[in-house]
């Protein structure tokens, strides 16, 4: 038990992510340790864009050599180690000259989580750059960064690693030190470490557009299936499935009433991508169809 985030930061980090030209934002909580050598990806917590299972970065393709990756592993703890200590951000150069940045996230006063953002070029993009690069990581690990796979990771570089000033670089990072200040209030983040029950609720209330399931809850919260049943029954005086589908259908009715978005959108928008089984579950709610429950308030505002 600990933190929970809600996806809605995955949204806002996808557009940060194409907004900023391809710089990678992720937001956990410690400790971490990534190896993309090994695909272990062992966050107790994370949201991040691209997902970390994704190669859409040139840092993340250079790490398919072990000697990297190693590298980049000790490189990532340091800097956690210093964000957590200072509590302030974090601006830094990788072992390969990057700039990269931890952004600490407040929790109850405490430095709970940090935001990373990376990886940084403040030089231009050309050939002889690129060669002293592919020279550094020859040195590191000749039999990876053969001149066979000289134009793959050329390709890499050219297309996926972002340039930005130091200054510039800075700035961002000082904007995303107001959001990180704002997340527990604006509750993107939700410490649950001593409320089992608001840690469930605030599961649900975070993933309301995907299939939730009893056993995703378990698994992500690490707590028993009777757990569950028996901590939901008595805060809600109902089942697990009834509680899920009655604040998913709650959430749908709020959208229909104060939305333009379809019956089917909005049953998207909750998890459910059988819009006949939206309709029959919520009539069972709400006492009336998702159509003419639209409808009326509809008219009602008009």
């Amino acid at each position: 038990m600990g933190l929970v985030f809600s996806h809605k930061l995955f949204d806002f980090f996808k557009d940060f992510y194409y907004a900023t030209g391809g710089i990678a934002i992720s937001v956990f909580e410690p400790p971490v340790r990534v190896s993309y050598y090994n695909k272990i990806f062992n966050y107790h917590n994370c949201i991040a864009y691209p997902s970390v299972n994704m190669d859409d970065v040139f840092c993340r393709a250079i790490r398919n050599s072990r000697e990297i990756d190693n590298l980049c592993i000790k490189c990532d703890e340091h800097a956690v180690e210093k964000c957590r200590e200072s509590g302030e951000i974090y601006i830094y150069r990788c072992h390969l000259g990057f700039y990269e940045g931890l952004i600490p996230v407040p929790v109850n006063g405490k430095c709970s989580a940090m935001i990373f953002v990376g990886q940084v070029y403040d030089c231009e993009k050309t050939d002889e750059n690129f060669n002293a690069i592919y020279h550094k990581l020859q040195k590191i690990d000749s039999k990876v960064f053969t001149p066979a796979a000289y134009n793959y990771y050329r390709d890499y570089y050219y297309g996926k690693l972002r340039v930005m000033s130091e200054f510039r670089f800075r700035s961002m990072c000082s904007m995303l030190k107001f959001i990180a200040d704002r997340m527990q209030n604006d509750r993107l983040v939700i410490d649950t470490e001593d409320n089992p029950d608001e840690m469930i609720k605030a599961y649900i209330e975070h993933n309301v557009g995907t299939r939730i399931t009893a056993e995703k809850i378990c698994s992500e919260l690490n707590i028993s299936r009777s757990t569950l049943y028996r901590r939901i029954k008595k805060a809600y005086g109902m089942g697990f499935n009834e509680y899920v589908n009655s604040y998913k259908i709650d959430k749908a009715a709020s959208l229909l009433r104060e939305s333009n978005y379809t019956v089917k959108q909005t049953a998207l928008m909750v998890g459910y991508d059988d819009v006949n089984y939206f309709s029959r579950i919520f009539k069972q709610r709400m006492g009336i169809s998702p159509m003419a429950y639209k409808t009326a308030h509809s008219s009602r505002s008009s």
